[in-house]
């Protein structure tokens, strides 16, 4: 027992788990061996608790993967596509009256997504939208301007400041509305053109093919 002695005291540190309070060298022998068994029995079973970590780690990103995608592809089928029809929505004007979308008479709507805070939707309106609605507005075109806004005085202010003359509508509730999730608005300004069924034929137009569109249609009246 010598030689094991004086093992232990060279390396007695990596042994913390024997009681040597009563110096019985035996004792000890037997649970050097317990101890070598216990750590041979968790080296053979080094290599799958590997594989069950790498696993269970695969399984966890692909959870994550499938919870962040999940979303974006929810929302990506009940979205509004071309050829769709365009749900109908009643809101009210500045006077409070309501104003139904399928109530227009016109062979062509643009419905537009904007806000009074939005500075994009402001340059729309002046440098765009309002010198094709003057030109076109007698030959059927019609846009219908569903707002963000939840203040009534901003909304108003933006109407009467930028003299906008097309169909203006709010329910004042902001980005709270649900008008926003039902026609899939995640940005503004967002717009559908609408043909004269109510049929989507454009999303997110920009100006120039806008203007090409309504010089195409309305070419002869």
């Amino acid at each position: 027992m010598d030689k094991l002695e004086d093992f232990f005291n060279d390396n007695k540190d990596q042994f913390d788990f024997i009681d040597t309070s009563s110096n019985d060298w035996e004792s000890i022998n037997k649970e050097l061996n317990i101890g070598r068994r216990a750590l041979a029995k968790r080296k053979s079973l080094a290599p799958l608790i590997a594989i069950a970590a790498s696993v269970a780690l695969i399984l966890s990103f692909a959870l994550f993967q499938f919870r962040a995608q999940a979303p974006t592809a929810i929302k990506s089928l009940t979205g509004l596509d071309l050829g769709m029809q365009f749900p109908e929505v009643a809101l009210q004007n500045p006077d409070g009256e309501t104003v139904a979308l399928s109530e227009l008479n016109a062979h062509l709507v643009l419905v537009d997504f904007w806000a009074s805070y939005c500075m994009v939707c402001n340059e729309e309106n002046c440098y765009y939208f309002k010198p094709l609605y003057n030109e076109f507005k007698d030959k059927g075109f019609e846009i219908y301007a569903v707002s963000a806004d939840s203040s009534a005085n901003s909304w108003m202010s933006a109407i009467q400041r930028d003299q906008l003359d097309w169909v203006q509508v709010s329910d004042l509730k902001g980005l709270e509305s649900p008008i926003f999730d039902a026609f899939n608005v995640n940005s503004l300004p967002t717009n559908y053109l609408l043909d004269q069924e109510g049929r989507i034929i454009a999303k997110n137009i920009n100006v120039d093919e806008l203007e090409n569109t309504l010089h195409g249609m309305f070419a002869y009246k």
